[in-house]
């Protein structure tokens, strides 16, 4: 699902992830400018700022536990790679710095976010497993 974009410099997304607690998909909103990427899930929300140096800081929920993404998604069972966040600094500097246009971020993403819905439907179900996760 694609939201409408409303500045050059700004990408807007809806992205599906599997929600293993809910039994379906919840949909991520996405917006990303040159510096800044946020990602909400109905009230919950991370944010990735990157300083004028390249450097990365995260706020939001949890941020004191560990990175709010990763946070938020664990809230629905979906335990996600830990090199989510990573990859996102990735993808934000990539957009930032120009190095990438639009459609090859856009697909990036979608791409990432995708890897997270596999994996979050791959986690094991049987009785055992149930108790753990």
């Amino acid at each position: 699902m694609d939201m409408p974009t409303h500045s050059e410099d700004t990408i807007r997304e809806l992205v599906p992830v599997y929600s293993p607690r809910w039994g379906h998909p919840d949909h991520y909103s996405v917006n990303m400018t040159r510096s800044r990427l946020t990602i909400t899930l109905n009230t919950k929300t991370a944010e990735c700022v990157l300083t004028s140096e390249g450097n990365a800081i995260w706020s939001g929920h949890r941020a004191g536990i560990t990175n709010p993404v990763l946070q938020i998604m664990s809230d629905d069972a979906i335990y996600a790679p830990a090199v989510l966040p990573e990859a996102l600094e990735w993808l934000l500097g990539q957009w930032g710095q120009g190095v990438a246009d639009r459609a090859s971020v856009t697909t990036a993403l979608k791409d990432l976010f995708s890897w997270v819905d596999h994996t979050a439907r791959g986690k094991p179900t049987s009785e055992f497993w149930r108790q753990y996760f």
